[in-house]
């Protein structure tokens, strides 16, 4: 058996996926919420409004030039001989770099300085800056503006000027393009400047309002469906730093709202976000995750309505389960709750994550026809099908025969739990031992299951065994 979910040993996940009714997974997988529309924020008048990113632009010198040697040598025109990329704060007249470094400050001039061996003849480069998924400038470069002549290097340099601070991040890219085909693409990070404040903040509170000195007003975390959700805090910021709320909402949908970069040195610098479909909210839980220059800070999580949030899964010791008659053990966590919903001819059992949204299923039938994996494969789409027809909103993102003959589906899919849409993600294992067909299922919450996988699912799913000879 595998250790991660990401392998093809992601053994046996999505048996009886949902039946929530029988196994008491409460993932009675009811019909999903429809789409909501996106969002347009409101924007308060009467306090203090974000910081405006940034709006660099990229400059490159009129014509690149050639590095003087004492003793130039001839290159082919044509060739493209690269020698050398180098990102710097400076460039000397001949475009060669000053000051090279990995990571510029916030205020840095930042210089991308490509160095070919002779004075190639021709070719056009780009090279777009970017932040992130954010395109921030474009500069070009044509060779043939040189003309011809030798020389031992050429130097050709883009630089990326900019009014306002770089948000500090280690997210910012230079993809360079030749004659408009990809070249390669370069990758450097913000850094604080040396000696400024320390990034940090202090507690977060959700809250109905702000008060225009940054006090939460009526902290809680339970609203009405009509009602703004406010992030409110405050930290200590350097020049360059960036906040930034992920809000996630609907059936998936995310909006992302930021603050910054800020332009002075910030201490005890109080803040505020919020978010409010324009729709106004559906009952259920939800989340906004908050991140300080580019690292996610934390989540927070709150309900609209009378609903109960999901909550953090805890795997305990694990325990070896075994079925009354043998059929087939499993490791499972003490602290879960288990529900048997078996009935001839059928064995129908699950473990549930008492506080949070996770779970084990274990389907056993016989079957005493050979099954080839394309008829698991069948069974297992079939299987899906059946336990989600009601939702609608569920799809199959991955499949493929395992090592141990099993065949394994992956599915994602809004669900409903303890009242909220919760968008899950479900691991099917369909195989056959002898007579016996079982389908094994591992279902937790969707940005949950790699770190679950780790801290102990993997094992609970790799330790499931069948012995064909023993009756259901």
């Amino acid at each position: 058996m595998g250790t991660s979910p990401r392998t093809d040993r992601w053994r046996r996940a999505v048996g009886i996926l949902g039946m929530a009714a029988l196994l008491g997974l409460v993932l009675a997988c009811g019909g999903a919420p429809a789409l909501l529309a996106t969002p347009t924020p409101e924007v308060p008048t009467a306090r203090p409004k974000p910081t405006a990113r940034p709006r660099p632009t990229a400059t490159v010198p009129a014509e690149p030039t050639v590095a003087p040697t004492e003793q130039p040598t001839a290159a082919p025109t044509g060739a493209l001989d690269l020698l050398s990329v180098t990102f710097s704060r400076g460039l000397a007249e001949d475009q060669s770099p000053i000051d090279p470094v990995d990571a510029f400050n916030p205020a840095d001039v930042v210089h991308l300085v490509l160095e070919f061996a002779g004075q190639p003849g021709q070719g056009v480069f780009a090279a777009t800056f970017s932040w992130r998924d954010q395109a921030l400038a474009t500069a070009e470069v044509d060779l043939a503006e040189l003309g011809t002549g030798t020389a031992a290097q050429t130097y050709v340099s883009f630089t990326l000027n900019h009014e306002q601070p770089l948000a500090i991040d280690g997210e910012y890219y230079v993809d360079v393009t030749l004659d408009g085909e990809p070249f390669d693409s370069y990758a450097f990070a913000v850094e604080p400047n040396p000696g400024d404040l320390r990034a940090t903040i202090d507690e977060i509170v959700l809250a109905r309002d702000v008060t225009d000195d940054y006090q939460p007003v009526d902290p809680t975390t339970t609203f009405a469906a009509d009602e703004r959700v406010y992030i409110v805090g405050s930290g200590d910021f350097p020049v360059g730093s960036l906040l930034r709320t992920v809000w996630t909402y609907g059936a998936g949908e995310t909006d992302t709202y930021d603050i910054g970069p800020y332009t002075e040195s910030l201490e005890n610098n109080g803040f505020w976000f919020y978010f409010k479909p324009e729709q106004d909210w559906t009952d259920g839980a939800y989340e906004v995750s908050l991140y300080l220059n580019g690292e996610l800070y934390d989540s927070y999580a709150f309900t609209v309505g009378d609903v109960q949030p999901v909550g953090e899964v805890v795997i305990g010791d694990l325990v070896t389960y075994e079925a009354p008659t043998g059929v087939f053990r499993i490791d499972v966590p003490e602290n879960w709750t288990f529900d048997d919903a078996s009935s001839a001819p059928q064995l129908l059992m699950s473990w549930e994550d008492p506080a949070g949204f996770a779970g084990v299923l274990v389907a056993l039938y016989n079957n005493a026809d050979a099954m080839t994996p394309e008829d698991l494969e069948l069974y297992g789409e079939q299987f899906i099908a059946t336990v989600l027809s009601e939702s609608g909103e569920y799809e199959i993102v991955d499949r493929g025969a395992q090592d141990d003959g099993s065949f394994l589906l992956v599915w994602q899919a809004t669900v409903e739990h303890r009242g909220a849409q919760v968008a899950a993600r479900g691991l099917t294992y369909v195989e056959q031992r002898g007579d016996k067909l079982s389908v094994l299922t591992l279902i937790t919450e969707e940005d949950q299951l790699d770190t679950l996988w780790q801290g102990g699912l993997g094992t609970v799913i790799n330790s499931y065994k069948i012995d064909p000879a023993q009756p259901l």
